[in-house]
């Protein structure tokens, strides 16, 4: 404790490449958003889209439910995770973490005492997943692959609104606007014209208003 206080003042110092590293995930999180929105665009073609669109991907796969099932399927196995999280105590000799002003304790140095009714509260979260799963299956052929991939992927925004609603989450300006940005750009993918467009070119506007 003392060679904390002598070393930080009172607060730890972040590390030089935390900010990089964020920077990085993000471009990251980016790239792999607009390739699922190209690879979905590829297995929900149909032949007549396939003629249609000279100048993309002419590949028309004929199983492109069992893609996305397997891509979404998981969330059967989340409800359980999310139950072991919970049920999940800290041993001991270990103090759970609280902020930077303590050691920052692993789930590798907890220890799972399950408690009652423990596999009925994971199976509700496990039905809770597999029912937004499904939600989403039907919601394929009301939509594009284009708009449905970046309605999929507001996901974030609604968990801030529950995490406001439920667990109190202070709502701060960033928040507010990076949600408020989210909503409009929702809005303006699913209006623009160039997605139902023709040609390369059309495709190719439709991905940088998606980017």
């Amino acid at each position: 404790g003392l060679a904390w206080e002598h070393a930080g003042g009172g607060r730890e110092e972040e590390p030089s490449w935390s900010k990089p590293a964020a920077l990085v995930l993000v471009l990251l999180a980016v790239a792999c958003w607009v390739s699922e929105i190209m690879v979905s665009k590829v297995v929900m073609a149909t032949p007549a889209d396939a003629e249609k669109n000279k100048g993309g991907a002419r590949l028309v796969y004929d199983q492109p439910y069992a893609v996305m099932w397997l891509g979404h399927s998981i969330q059967m196995f989340i409800g359980f995770g999310l139950g072991t999280l919970i049920d999940t105590v800290f041993s001991e000799r270990l103090p759970p973490p609280r902020g930077r002003k303590r050691r920052r304790g692993g789930y590798r140095d907890a220890v799972l005492r399950p408690k009652p009714l423990y596999l009925a509260r994971a199976g509700v979260m496990s039905t809770l997943s597999i029912t937004c799963g499904a939600l989403w299956f039907i919601s394929i052929p009301l939509t594009s692959a284009v708009v449905n991939t970046v309605l999929y992927q507001t996901s974030c925004v609604w968990c801030f609104i529950m995490s406001v609603l439920v667990l109190g989450e202070k709502v701060t300006v960033i928040k507010s606007a990076s949600t408020l940005m989210t909503f409009t750009g929702v809005a303006m993918i699913g209006k623009w014209p160039c997605i139902d467009g023709d040609g390369y070119l059309s495709s190719a506007n439709g991905s940088g208003v998606t980017l």
